[in-house]
């Protein structure tokens, strides 16, 4: 299988998945669901091992690996801000975004906490 006729089964598959989550999300039936998910990533994981072309280099795994770096740089920060701003204009927004605050500051903390655990992981396996 070439590369091309991967990417577009790839994206075929992504269509009928998002379908599948809007009718299962009407529906509330989210096994089917979980379901559609499990079998979406099987079927990927089945094609890519019949793809004889190359997939990725060193180049494109280099330009992934500083994306996801400069994902996490930017967004951190912007969560942290985000949560600042909240809190600090909790007396004049609704009642019901004072969770929204803390449940951003924590989600900040946990990239962070992942992000520092895979740095760590990474630095003793090379």
């Amino acid at each position: 299988m070439t590369a091309k006729k991967y990417r577009m089964i790839v994206a075929v598959l992504a269509g009928v998945l998002a379908i599948i989550a809007g009718w299962s999300i009407v529906s509330q039936n989210f096994t089917a669901l979980v379901a559609a998910i499990i079998v979406a990533i099987g079927l990927v994981y089945l094609l890519r091992i019949r793809t004889k072309e190359i997939m990725k280099d060193e180049r494109s795994i280099l330009l992934y690996e500083k994306a996801a770096g400069v994902t996490i740089r930017f967004c951190v920060p912007a969560i942290a801000i985000g949560s600042a701003i909240i809190a600090l204009l909790q007396d004049k927004l609704p009642s019901n975004l004072g969770p929204v605050s803390s449940t951003l500051a924590y989600t900040a903390c946990g990239f962070l906490l992942v992000h520092a655990a895979l740095y760590s992981y990474y630095i003793r396996k090379h």
